[in-house]
């Protein structure tokens, strides 16, 4: 989880000020799936995060990777083993990342 706010407003969350990311993954079989999903407040005005996601430790590229079920084009570096993401997301919607890897 990750709380944000405006980081000026005294007493943020009492006031619904803020916003709680949530982010949830598992693995089911070859496929890792990550969930973004958000809390927020009643006074508070989310805007479009870009996030650039890293996936360490992954030995060969993925056969497909899929945010809100559409393909995506992303960055497999071989020296590294990391999967890089850019995502853009708006935390007033649930955002699914399935990432398909090879056995």
């Amino acid at each position: 989880q990750m709380y944000n706010d405006d980081g000026l407003t005294a007493n943020a969350f009492e006031k619904g000020k803020y916003e709680l990311l949530k982010f949830e993954s598992e693995f089911k079989g070859s496929t890792l799936e990550l969930d973004f999903d958000a809390e927020i407040g009643k006074n508070y005005t989310t805007t479009n995060k870009q996030i650039t996601l890293v996936i360490h430790n992954v030995q060969k590229a993925p056969k497909h990777i899929k945010i809100d079920k559409k393909r995506t084009a992303v960055h497999w570096d071989v020296s590294n083993n990391t999967v890089t993401i850019p995502i853009t997301w708006n935390a007033k919607y649930e955002l699914e990342i399935n990432i398909k890897l090879k056995k």
